[in-house]
């Protein structure tokens, strides 16, 4: 009994501080994530795409599948820039289950995938996106594709403007009113909701 009640002890001395050592490195992803979220904050702010910025015309050769209303009045855009390598779910009509519910409940977005892609994937990029969007048969569901070499290059945030898994909300006069980074390249149902709550105040401010 002497020796038992020692040992418990240890132990649990032991296990509270694997636990402290959690939480702090827990603390310590979180406040990564924060930071690297105010840098891009601030790398879109000094490229002219912050909220309340109207959205910039691109010149950049482009290519479009589907219906891309990006500078279109009167009609909000949700512009989604993910990583089409991550596991390439992007590529998989069944994933977009999500994307289509949101759709469902705001009868009255655009769904816009923009892929960034180097000139030499160019031709499989657009046959990819082909192939997804008659797979989708969605028509406020379209696809943008841009090749730059510069862009698709770009390690380093400086050239390329666009942050990937981002979603930034365009309003019908043009106007960035929403911008955040998902966790994932397909949203959550959380995600989803808040951006079904930016796009309902575009009718609720009017």
């Amino acid at each position: 009994m002497l020796i038992l009640v020692p040992l418990v002890a240890w132990r649990w001395v032991l296990w509270r501080e694997h636990q402290y050592r959690l939480q702090l490195i827990e603390k310590q992803k979180q406040a990564a994530v924060a930071w690297s979220r105010e840098m891009e904050a601030i790398r879109q702010t000094r490229r002219g795409f912050a909220v309340g910025n109207p959205f910039p015309k691109l010149n950049v050769v482009s290519e479009t599948f589907g219906n891309v209303p990006v500078y279109e009045r009167s009609k909000p855009v949700l512009l989604w820039f993910p990583l089409w390598f991550e596991g390439a779910a992007a590529w998989k009509p069944e994933q977009w289950q999500g994307w289509r519910e949101l759709l469902a409940r705001c009868p009255n977005l655009h769904l816009v995938g923009v892929a960034v892609t180097p000139s030499a994937y160019a031709s499989s990029v657009r046959r990819d996106l082909q192939q997804l969007h008659r797979a989708l048969q969605h028509p406020r569901i379209g696809f943008w594709m841009i090749v730059s070499d510069d862009w698709a290059n770009d390690d380093t945030g400086e050239r390329n403007p666009f942050i990937q898994k981002q979603v930034m909300l365009i309003d019908g006069n043009g106007i960035i009113r929403y911008s955040g980074l998902l966790r994932r390249s397909m949203p959550s149902e959380a995600e989803l909701r808040r951006i079904e709550e930016e796009y309902q105040k575009l009718y609720t401010l009017r």
